[in-house]
């Protein structure tokens, strides 16, 4: 049994990355969109740590506190950014950590990161239903004009409905050949 118990410690410790070295860093968010702790810190694509708290600081301000692997600290920069992104289309939360100058120094172990506004999944949606509305109105109005058109009404429907007049057109544009032909001999 004591076997069993030392191998499912280390196992689970193994996962968590309870035993390996980390630096502490943090970010503050106006809006963690349903972050909790324990969900996954990322950077350039790879799981490099997990976030131990998220607290209330000031007014409406959220602080996320992030554990990340003592590994990937040389990579991570003091001007690099963060955002909340999520593991798959509708997966859980997560902190990715943009890359940052190679000129800037590492970062060190309790410092903040900025924190990159992103375009929200709301924000999308009121942008795409503006475009909608928008789209609307216009095929509402091609859809009066093309019917004033079949109509006979204004030049291009008048063209269209009088045979007379297209005949007239045709001719004229014979007559323009015909001109031009002349005056190129």
């Amino acid at each position: 049994g004591l076997v069993v118990f030392v191998v499912g410690v280390f196992t689970l410790g193994g996962q968590q990355k309870s035993f390996e070295k980390s630096i502490h860093i943090s970010a503050v968010f106006n809006d963690v969109a349903g972050l909790k702790k324990g969900n996954d810190v990322w950077f350039s694509g790879v799981k490099v740590g997990t976030i131990s708290e998220i607290k209330f600081v000031g007014i409406a301000q959220v602080q996320v506190k992030m554990r990340v692997d003592q590994a990937t600290q040389q990579y991570i920069h003091r001007n690099s950014g963060v955002h909340i992104g999520s593991d798959g289309l509708i997966g859980n939360k997560l902190i990715v950590i943009d890359d940052g100058s190679p000129q800037a120094p590492m970062v060190q172990d309790g410092d903040a990161l900025q924190v990159e506004k992103l375009p929200s999944t709301d924000d999308i949606l009121k942008t795409l239903q503006l475009n909608n509305q928008n789209l609307l109105a216009i095929t509402t109005d091609f859809k009066l004009l093309s019917h004033k058109i079949l109509q006979g009404k204004g030049t291009v429907g008048a063209l269209m409905a009088d045979s007379v007049m297209g005949m007239q057109l045709r001719h004229s544009m014979s007559n323009l050949q015909a001109a031009t032909s002349g005056a190129a001999q």
